[in-house]
């Protein structure tokens, strides 16, 4: 088997009233959990998460991720701490960093409380039934154990809502038992009492700094965090995934310039501009480089331990990482990556539109307004950001005489976290950003992280509270011309970097926006006039993912699963809303060529196989 499953499950026999516990290892396997002859179980993978856990005479404490306490990844002062300061956990939780999740049990009345990161590092779905208490990193795992209890219903407001919007809102599963606990909680079980504090609220107030005061900071958290994260005890060999792209680049200039030697590691179907910038670029950050390359049917290969750890919330295209872990493991054994600085520093989900020269796409954004939240956010989601104009209709989506209900079901998720926000969102653009973050890991790229855990131990940069205290303080018209990063890619001691170009544009990386755009014209008429396609935009064929609208047509693979996906009744009955006969003659003329939706068909296939395999 060519890839870890990231197994994390909880299993806390609640009947059972002196405390015993069992704590399994398992690399490979599900969890078995139908002789629960303990009060707790806890299944774990220890190639895909670091943990300790103290057994004192009076409690019982778990910790599972990195926690960094006092600037310093320490597990096991974590658990002593978390004992020594159980009557103020709110307040201690305040003063960890990094990706964690706690579980301390108070033996005496077996009440329990499970506390987590306030970047939904680790993932944790759970349900609190009559006599169990369940949860799990991944949703899969626990949605087939819950599948077997009576009264067991699908919730077709979460079903919809990943169909139409590639991520499910607030802190709803695709059933009725279990919910998905949002960053820095404190989830509170005592029987059957629940109950839910968070510790930390963002904070939306921003600071106007100037473009070097703002770079320089980015430059100082970054290798701070990167610090931070490599303060293990034991020496690690580090690597990274790397693209051609900003974050990458400063991510390994931060790790190499704190000391450490490591390994780059780029993924691509072909030798390809991506490989090639990224190459360029790892050797100028002072790394070794490793091209990884993908099989042609990659995606079909890993496709069921894909379906497993996308859990039907997750597009399984979007794990891109699963399968590789032969090569990796030879390579380094803790792994870094850019995740989530680029949306936060760049705001590439801020409500934007791009300005247009000639009817031609430029690099220079524009914030739209936004007259009416909920609407705006149902048409102009930015998780669904190939769905424009590409031919699904949302009006014909659902059958006449159940359009308002289905939009209601859609637009019931939003209003919940409008009312989530309502205690620190001053604006709609406030309101637009805490959609993001109140449930980070429910952004649709999350997924690429967890894949990567399939491959070893997986550290986040961006997982790091000052960076992110930071992110929040940043005007938004700053943020999207995304000065600030490239400041600190063309100054983080090695300013070479932003000269190499990527592959997303073709142009040096360290180009202004503004830049871009005078260079994106220039070679335009280059193009008209010579009639040279080189002076083009790299195409698809030169990044790391391929079209995928072309891949699926192509591929025999997954046109069946679609076609099984519209014969799933489960699915079907489920969703009647659905006008199910509009969906199978656009698909139908999508195979022929025709344009619709390559994320809507493959969230479809996702979402019809996980309830396939948890049957």
């Amino acid at each position: 088997m060519n890839y870890l499953r990231p197994t994390l499950f909880f299993s806390i026999n609640k009947e059972i009233k002196d405390f015993t516990y069992e704590i399994i290892k398992t690399e490979s396997e599900k969890p078995n959990i139908e002789n629960q002859d303990k009060n707790l179980k806890i299944f774990i993978n220890p190639k895909t998460q670091n943990y300790q856990y103290i057994d004192s005479e009076d409690f019982f404490c778990f910790v599972v991720g990195y926690p960094i306490i006092n600037d310093k990844i320490n597990l096991e002062l974590t658990c002593n701490e978390i004992i020594k300061n159980k009557d103020s956990i709110d307040e201690f939780s305040k003063k960890l960093n990094g990706a964690f999740l706690i579980l301390i049990i108070d033996k005496k009345d077996l009440s329990f409380k499970f506390i987590n990161d306030r970047f939904n590092g680790i993932h944790f779905y759970w349900a609190n039934l009559k006599n169990f208490f369940y949860g799990s990193f991944l949703y899969f795992d626990l949605f087939k154990k819950l599948r077997s209890e009576k009264k067991f219903e699908l919730n077709q407001d979460s079903l919809l809502q990943y169909l139409w919007m590639s991520r499910v809102m607030d802190d709803a599963t695709h059933d009725n038992f279990s919910k998905y606990l949002m960053p820095a909680s404190i989830l509170f079980i005592n029987g059957d009492d629940i109950k839910i504090e968070k510790y930390f609220l963002p904070n939306f107030v921003k600071t106007k700094r100037t473009r070097k005061e703002a770079g320089e900071e980015y430059i100082r958290l970054l290798s701070q965090s990167i610090k931070r994260q490599t303060s293990d005890i034991e020496k690690k060999k580090y690597c990274y995934f790397f693209s051609s792209g900003l974050d990458s680049r400063t991510v390994s200039s931060a790790i190499n310039n704190n000391g450490n030697e490591s390994t780059a590691m780029t993924v691509a179907f072909s030798d390809n501009l991506e490989v090639k910038y990224a190459k360029e670029a790892a050797l100028c950050a002072g790394s070794q480089h490793k091209f990884l390359k993908l099989d042609k049917d990659h995606l079909e290969k890993n496709f069921l331990p894909n379906v497993e750890i996308c859990g039907g919330l997750y597009a399984t295209h979007d794990a891109l990482f699963t399968g590789l872990y032969s090569k990796v493991k030879n390579i380094g054994n803790v792994i870094f990556h850019g995740h989530a600085l680029d949306f936060w520093h760049f705001g590439n989900y801020l409500p934007t539109k791009f300005l247009r020269i000639f009817n031609n796409k430029t690099h220079i954004r524009k914030i739209l307004e936004l007259k009416n939240l909920e609407e705006d956010y149902l048409s102009m989601n930015p998780l669904r950001l190939t769905w424009h104009g590409k031919g699904m209709e949302f009006n014909k989506l659902f059958k006449k005489e159940y359009f308002n209900q289905g939009k209601e079901l859609i637009l019931s998720g939003i209003r919940k976290e409008i009312e989530r926000g309502k205690i620190i969102c001053k604006n709609n653009y406030d309101y637009w950003e805490h959609f993001l973050i109140c449930a980070f890991g429910r952004h649709f790229t999350n997924i690429n992280i967890t894949s990567k855990i399939t491959n070893g131990i997986v550290r986040t940069p961006a997982y790091d509270n000052d960076i992110f205290n930071f992110y929040l303080s940043i005007p938004n018209n700053q943020r999207i011309t995304d000065e600030i990063r490239i400041y600190a890619l063309n100054n983080i001691k090695n300013s070479k970097l932003g000269k190499i170009p990527t592959a997303n544009h073709g142009f040096p990386a360290g180009y202004s926006h503004i830049k871009k755009t005078i260079f994106q014209i220039f070679r335009k008429i280059k193009r008209l006039m010579t009639g040279n396609i080189a002076y083009s935009q790299p195409a698809l064929k030169d990044r790391t993912w391929p079209n995928l609208d072309d891949y699926l047509r192509s591929s025999k693979f997954y046109l069946n699963e679609l076609d099984e996906a519209l014969k799933n009744e489960e699915l079907k009955k489920t969703l009647a809303l659905i006008d199910w006969k509009y969906l199978e003659n656009k698909i139908n003329r999508w195979k022929k060529g025709e344009d619709f939706d390559a994320i809507f068909v493959i969230c479809l296939v996702s979402l019809s196989k996980f309830l396939q395999i948890t049957k």
